[in-house]
């Protein structure tokens, strides 16, 4: 074929779509033999990443990953990267699925680099299927080990090494399994450390350990942890027993007692104690044990252990060990103890000397030594006198300085014994009792310090003992012989104040200082509608004062006096020690039943009001009755409204739904009585329409009627926080089965309520009429709609406009760059509702777009605003403006200067010069200050704390000026002052230099003027000529 000139058309043919799963591979051939297309089948392979990392509960996992396709050994294209926000997948898509040889290609994935802190796992999948990328959290971690010993080269009894194990479980696992992880050997180096322990199992799970030691034999053993370190701390523990018996050598003889008493003596870096004491008995089998004697002390030191017996008439005492051998012989010995409870006092004797008595008359003195343990024995004593009755032993100790002896037996104890005083000396810082408050006397306590609640000793001082007194003979250790310390209190003077102060451990100084007085007022407001029925017979009141908060100062009983409660707190301290005025606070003790406490308002100087509001509770009940004859189409459920009236306002204040189940019985529960100024509501009910009958209410029961006709009661209420621009009526449409059958008006003088009546209950199928209400919108309310009750809740967004205006002489390189401005909300006094930034861009205003006007009561929000950081060199001068109209806050520059001066004296000597000169400031050239300026500060002045700007932060000019100095002429430099001298003149003298200068200077320019006329009259006359 050809076109218009002739020429033949060229063909060519191109595939539009190669199909689903094929694309083009080649177009062979022409116009003339044909063409040949060939395509080639391809197909998508797909990737998703894996991480075992518990969910990345320890956000170590990456953003994005790079994957590489390959095709056999061969990447192909560029990596792709897998991020989280596309679910770690991703589709290779268009591949080639054979070879030009007819074979199919082979494709994997293979990651780029592996995230730090992971390690690859493995690659899950096939290319048919898609392929899983596996990655898990890999790490390792180390516990350094420490061991401490707490014994003795004397009691250590340590293995060669010990055995610490370590315990692994999952972070969220309860407990640590039975057995251990690893363990470690710890020798005489002790430490040691667990290395290369996985942080995480094979989920990428995180794992905890815990360190125990392998009990060691002797010791008990405590791990602390701390930074990753752990510390073995094994302390020498053991205990042991003490066991013996009682061996008679007197051929089984009558005079044998029924028991004797052991001492168990405890010996410890030579100090002994009788730890304890048994009786043995013929019926124990003359055997005794002590048990679960501690072998150690805290820091492993070996305790030992010996005994004694206390003294057995007629019989002589050896030990063997533990075991106690008495021997009935004419002869005894007698074995004396020494303890001593004085704190292990180093100034104790070394010896102290015991009489032995016997039949009450002394017989033998011994000295009983520190080195010897404090034992001694009296050795071969008669048992029995002449008359063959048994000689009564017992001893006496010499007293011992400072000492108290308390004998039991033969083992003596002393305790540390002393007194000493403390001297207490009144100060009165009352101007000599000005006065006359001053008491006659003050009262003293004396506290020991094992009892510093209950007064050791007391006393009353006057006058007549100078104010002062001595508590005299007081002791000086306690019954274990540790030191007593002693403080003193007075018992508080009314109208003064009291500081105690220790002049030594023996004297203290007690000084009372007067305080000025003040009256507080309370008054006491109820808010029950002058319903005095409920009121208490009188209420409590505690004064607090902020040096103690958590107890009242005083309190106070309030009683109905001519309808007013109130209460005076007099002789109130006005001032603490340091001057500080006090501040008072008052509380309400228990707030009355059927009140609660509303606010409490005023402060010390005005006086405090305590406002109470009645909260009684009360509620209502009624019944249903229906009158239809058990009519089977009877609703399953009815609604109650609760209505709630106040000031002649209604709303509906709660509902009900009562069912056959409650036999139509209803009650509305803890309904206020009251509103939140104290007067009282009125309730009453109604039922939400029921299709086919008619209501009546009788107080709170309601009887229904089976009709054709039905009445229906349209409530209103408002949330407006009582708004007077709330409109005066407003329309509501009823809708039968959605068509609007009659448009009502609503109006404030019929309480916001309507009644329509005689609707159809049925339609002409029998069928019951759905009715609904729509309200016509009331500006500035949102409708809420329940049933036939309607609410109007206020609503409506506006903006508030802040301006920042500069007094500052318009220097805005002072200025910052920008400003903070907080807008707070009265519902959240303490955080800003919104904070916004201004700038000189802005042009320092910005606007608060879309601020709701009312909370969800109707109540309009006030709106603040703040500067939060003022800029330095500035101050807020002032906030002006309202929400409605905007607010402005203005800055004023403010600074202070030092203005300084020289005096200089020119062609003078110093006696010429006066003795001051008179130098005057001037602020914008109105006087600011006169200084008198002397040699004795070098002629000098400085003036300091001078303010820089104005009132519109302008800066001031400030200028000087000296009072004329006779001989003298003035001149002024900055704020240096050039005095110089004058000189008289005489005749033939030359006139002055500024004179013959001014000559000169007017010939000169004469001259000129004459010159410059020549040159013009020649260049004009030039001119002409040509």
């Amino acid at each position: 074929m050809v076109d218009a000139e002739e020429a033949s058309y060229t063909y060519t043919l191109r595939e539009v779509a190669p199909g689903t799963g094929y694309q083009q591979e080649s177009t062979t051939g022409n116009q003339v033999d044909g063409f040949t297309i060939t395509n080639v089948e391809t197909r998508s392979v797909e990737v998703e990443k894996v991480w075992l990392d518990d969910e990345n509960r320890l956000g170590f996992r990456p953003t994005e990953i790079d994957v590489q396709l390959m095709r056999g050994e061969t990447p192909i294209g560029t990596p792709v990267t897998l991020t989280g926000s596309a679910d770690w997948t991703y589709q290779f898509e268009n591949l080639l699925r054979y070879a030009p040889d007819g074979t199919e290609y082979q494709y994997t994935v293979e990651e780029v680099e592996v995230p730090t802190n992971y390690e690859f796992v493995e690659v899950n999948g096939n290319q048919a299927d898609g392929y899983q990328l596996v990655n898990r959290l890999v790490d390792t971690v180390g516990i350094p080990v420490s061991k401490v010993w707490n014994d003795t080269t004397m009691t250590a009894k340590r293995p060669d090494t010990i055995t610490v194990e370590v315990y692994q479980k999952v972070y969220d696992a309860v407990e640590y399994p039975d057995s251990s992880f690893a363990e470690i050997e710890i020798g005489s180096g002790n430490t040691g450390e667990f290395t290369d322990l996985p942080k995480y199992d094979d989920q990428g799970r995180e794992f905890v350990y815990q360190v125990v030691e392998v009990p060691v034999s002797g010791y008990s053993t405590d791990v602390i942890e701390s930074d990753g370190n752990v510390v073995i701390t094994n302390t020498r523990s053991e205990e042991t027993t003490v066991s013996g018996e009682k061996i008679w050598r007197d051929d089984d003889v009558d005079d044998r007692p029924e028991s004797i008493t052991i001492n168990l003596v405890q010996t410890l870096d030579g100090n002994e104690i009788v730890y304890d004491t048994v009786e043995v008995t013929e019926e124990m089998g003359w055997v005794y044990t002590f048990d679960a004697l501690p072998a150690f002390n805290d820091v492993g030191a070996a305790f030992s252990y010996q005994v004694t017996e206390q003294d057995v008439p007629g019989y002589a005492v050896e030990t063997d060990g533990f075991d106690i051998i008495n021997t009935r012989s004419e002869q005894r010995n007698i074995e004396v103890t020494k303890g001593w409870l004085d704190d292990n006092n180093p100034g104790r004797p070394d010896e102290v000397s015991v009489t032995l008595f016997k039949n009450d008359e002394a017989f033998q003195t011994a000295k009983l030594l520190s080195s010897k343990d404090w034992t001694y024995v009296f050795e071969g004593l008669a048992s029995y006198d002449e008359n063959g009755q048994a000689i009564a032993y017992r001893i006496e100790e010499e007293p011992v300085d400072g000492y108290e002896s308390m004998i039991d037996g033969f083992n003596i104890t002393n305790v540390r014994t002393g007194t000493t005083d403390v001297t207490v000396n009144k100060i009165w810082q009352d101007d000599s009792d000005a006065t006359g408050n001053r008491p006659d006397t003050i009262t003293l306590n004396v506290f020991r310090s094992d009892n510093e609640t209950d007064a050791y000793r007391t006393a009353t001082i006057g006058q007549e003992d100078n104010w002062s007194h001595t508590f005299s003979n007081l002791p000086t250790y306690d019954a274990q012989g540790k030191v007593l310390s002693y403080t003193v209190e007075e018992v508080s003077v009314e109208g003064y104040s009291t500081s105690i102060e220790e002049i030594d451990s023996e004297t203290y100084e007690i000084t009372n200082t007067i305080t000025e007085e003040i009256a507080i007022d309370v008054t006491k407001t109820w808010l029950d509608d002058q319903d005095t029925s409920a009121r208490p017979d009188s209420i409590t009141v505690d004064l607090y004062r902020n040096d103690n908060l958590k107890e009242p100062l005083r309190t106070a009983t309030l009683e109905e006096n001519f309808n007013t409660w109130t209460h005076a707190f007099t002789g109130l301290e006005r001032f603490d020690q340091e001057g500080v005025e006090y501040e008072y606070t008052i509380e309400e003790r228990e707030v009355p039943e059927g009140y609660v406490l509303k606010e409490i308002t005023g402060d010390a100087s005005s006086g405090f009001v305590i406002t109470n509001l009645r909260d009684d509770k009360t509620s209502v009940s009624g019944t249903k009755t229906w009158q239809d004859d058990n009519e089977d189409n009877r609703p399953e459920t009815i609604t109650v409204n609760l209505l709630q009236t106040v000031d002649g306002n209604t709303v509906v204040y709660d509902t009900v739904d009562v069912t056959e189940e409650s036999d139509w019985a209803y009650v509305f529960e803890s309904l206020p009585v009251f509103n939140e100024v104290g007067k009282a509501y009125q309730y009453s009910v109604t039922e939400q329409d029921v299709p086919g009958y008619a209501s009546d209410v009788s107080g709170f029961n309601i009887t229904n009627t089976r009709t054709a006709l039905r009445d229906i009661e349209i409530t209103k209420g408002w949330l407006d926080d009582e708004n007077l621009n709330r409109p005066a009526e407003i329309s509501v449409t009823l809708y039968a089965n959605d068509e609007p059958v009659k448009i009502v008006t609503m109006k404030a003088e019929e309480n916001w309520t309507y009644l329509v009546r005689d609707l159809a209950a049925y339609d002409e199928n029998g069928q019951a009429i759905a009715y609904r209400i729509e309200e016509e919108p009331v500006d500035g309310y949102e409708s809420i709609i329940d049933g036939f009750n309607i609410t109007n809740v206020r609503q409506e967004l506006g903006d508030i406009t802040v301006t920042k205006a500069w007094l500052d002489d318009d220097a805005s390189a002072s200025r910052p760059n920008e400003i903070s401005i907080d807008l707070y909300r009265n519902d959240n006094p303490e955080e800003p509702h919104q904070t916004i930034t201004l700038n000189e861009e802005g042009d320092w205003t910005h606007t608060f777009n879309s601020l709701e006007k009312f909370d969800s009561e109707g109540v309009a929000y006030q709106y603040t605003v703040e500067e939060s950081n003022v800029p330095e060199g500035y101050r807020v001068h002032s906030i002006t403006g309202k929400a409605e109209t905007g607010f402005t806050i203005t800055n004023v520059r403010v600074g202070i200067v030092t203005l300084e001066g020289r005096k200089m004296w020119e062609s003078d000597q110093s006696s010429d010069r006066p003795e001051t000169i008179t130098v005057e400031v001037y602020q914008n050239d109105k006087l600011y200050q006169t200084l008198i300026v002397d040699a004795s500060n070098n002629w000098s002045y400085q003036i300091n704390d001078v303010p820089q700007f104005d009132e519109a932060g302008i800066p001031y000019v400030y200028t000087i000026d000296e009072q004329p100095v006779e001989g003298y002429t003035t001149k002024i430099d900055g704020f240096n002052i050039i005095n110089r001298k004058n000189e008289s003149l005489s005749q033939g003298d030359t006139l002055p230099d500024t004179a013959t200068q001014t000559f000169n200077l007017v010939l000169i320019g004469l001259v000129l003027i004459g010159m410059s006329a020549m040159i013009w009259i020649g260049l004009r006359f030039k001119k002409n000529k040509q």
